[in-house]
């Protein structure tokens, strides 16, 4: 074609945007600019060996064959799993649901998680609810099935395949693999935080007054006025629909006052929940267990390392079934715990206060803590209940 097209095609891959008249008219041609909204690149998983695993299937009762056959159909008609003639295999079983009614498909892939590097986590602490601006209106988004949203790279589904056999060989075994993130591999939750991040990026970067905490699968929205909140909800729901995902539209929560991750985020206060701690622990798998929901209490209550670690130190061990018992000094720092918890409540970030920051020093480390200015009593009888040496900061003193 001789001389300057009449049409130009322009292939921009950005995200969703609306284009002015200005930019589809340029002088005396007209310019068609498709804008593509696209799916986050799939994560590849870095294996130490590619010697394929092989752990036999063992076999299961024909009650339990007949709920792995209605589980598997079901993951097949949603998409989640293929035919496979993968020379890897790994076991599956059923376990009974909560509730009682049915089963849940369990993969256990402890053989190729051994195989699979592990990612640095990219979330080392739950969220800081109190650096929610103060009086903002708030909304609580769940994902729905967030790992089953997110496809396996091609390279990786045959690692992740199992086996259905039939008593006496009655016919041929059936085989399968995932072709989404499988529950419990080593890097799912890793791939899904990042996966999901990637998605809420645009977002983000469009309204730089709304507040938009992820933490797995959940999603907190905060922005001045309730009608940004419910803007920016629909605009999250929007973005993360294109990119494979299903917000749980029955559990999107809005108001004054929500809860997030266990915690009730109200106008000006966050509170802890209200968890009952064990005390009668018998092995590791109970004592991980307790420690586990202590973390969740850690960023909203005052737990100063050292109270921590004489629980951390009855962690050690190799077998879930090892039996523990609290020592004495595990005892008395749950004893501190349930106190802080009856008494602790934080209040919501204001940007129209100072803030002083707190220095707690002991012989293994020091901690920092912020908090919105007080007078210097008020202050030195918060940290003074620490009982340790402290070095209070008063900015501008």
């Amino acid at each position: 074609m001789n001389g300057d097209p009449d049409m130009i095609l322009a292939d921009d891959y950005r995200p969703v945007r609306q284009w002015s008249p200005a930019e589809l008219i340029q002088g005396d041609k007209f310019t068609i600019r498709a804008t593509a909204a696209h799916p986050p690149p799939l994560i590849k998983l870095t294996w130490k060996s590619s010697d394929p695993v092989w752990v036999e299937q063992w076999p299961l009762s024909k009650p339990r064959i007949d709920a792995l056959l209605k589980l598997v159909d079901h993951e097949l008609q949603k998409g989640h799993v293929e035919p496979s003639t993968s020379p890897w295999n790994t076991p599956v079983f059923v376990i009974p649901k909560r509730s009682g009614e049915g089963f849940r498909l369990l993969h256990d892939l402890c053989e190729v998680n051994k195989k699979i590097q592990p990612m640095d986590p990219v979330q080392t602490s739950l969220p800081m609810s109190s650096m929610i601006p103060k009086g903002q209106p708030c909304a609580v988004l769940d994902i729905k099935d967030c790992f089953f949203s997110i496809p396996l790279h091609d390279e990786d589904k045959e690692r992740f395949a199992f086996s259905i056999i039939f008593p006496n060989s009655q016919r041929p075994n059936l085989r399968f693999q995932w072709r989404v993130l499988p529950q419990r591999m080593v890097n799912s939750p890793t791939i899904c935080q990042i996966t999901v991040d990637r998605a809420l990026e645009p977002v983000r970067r469009s309204d730089l007054t709304v507040t938009i905490v992820q933490y797995m699968d959940d999603i907190l929205i905060a922005a001045p006025s309730a009608s940004q909140v419910d803007r920016a909800v629909s605009t999250v729901s929007e973005t993360l629909k294109t990119n494979g995902f299903e917000i749980a539209s029955a559990k999107i929560k809005k108001g004054p006052c929500v809860i997030f991750l266990g915690v009730e985020i109200s106008s000006s206060y966050i509170t802890p929940p209200q968890i009952k701690i064990r005390r009668d622990i018998e092995t590791l798998h109970d004592m991980q267990q307790l420690v586990g929901s202590l973390q969740w209490l850690r960023n909203i209550i005052l737990i100063p390392p050292e109270v921590m670690d004489p629980l951390n130190d009855l962690l050690k061990g190799k077998n879930s079934w090892e039996q523990k018992t609290l020592t004495p000094e595990a005892t008395r720092s749950l004893d501190f715990i349930e106190q802080q918890m009856s008494r602790s409540t934080l209040t919501k970030w204001d940007g129209s206060v100072s803030i002083d920051l707190y220095v707690h020093f002991t012989k293994k480390r020091r901690s920092r803590s912020a908090s919105p200015r007080a007078t210097r009593q008020s202050s030195a009888d918060t940290v003074g209940s620490l009982g340790k040496t402290v070095m209070c900061i008063f900015p501008g003193s």
